[in-house]
């Protein structure tokens, strides 16, 4: 039973043919998650203007998929009334965010960040 070089090469190829297209098919859907967290990010940002109303934050981030996280009072602000709420999506170990700061129930910034 003598196996044939030529039917062992095509053999190999296949499976590595098998491989990279299994890894160009990871890395697209990669890309894809990707775009699609940091479009989901910039929509709830945008939502959120100077000024807004900071009520529908957690609400509005679930409804587009997003995590939340619960309010946390900023450690600078010598008043104490200050708080941060952010709302992420990730793939991986990469993550886009809304960050929003809240005093007195309105927003007072809004801004979208990436963190790798």
């Amino acid at each position: 039973m003598a196996v044939s070089i030529k039917r062992v090469l095509v053999g190999c190829s296949s499976i590595i043919a098998m491989g990279l297209a299994l890894l160009v098919a990871v890395l697209l859907w990669m890309g894809w998650k990707g775009r699609a967290a940091r479009h989901r990010a910039e929509h709830l940002c945008a939502g959120f203007s100077a000024g807004a109303d900071a009520e529908p934050f957690a609400r509005r981030a679930n409804e587009l998929g997003l995590q939340t996280m619960p309010a946390m009072p900023r450690n600078d602000d010598p008043r104490g009334d200050v708080t941060v709420q952010m709302a992420y999506d990730a793939i991986m170990l990469a993550r886009w965010s809304c960050t929003v700061e809240v005093a007195g129930g309105r927003v007072l910034t809004a801004k979208v960040d990436f963190v790798d």
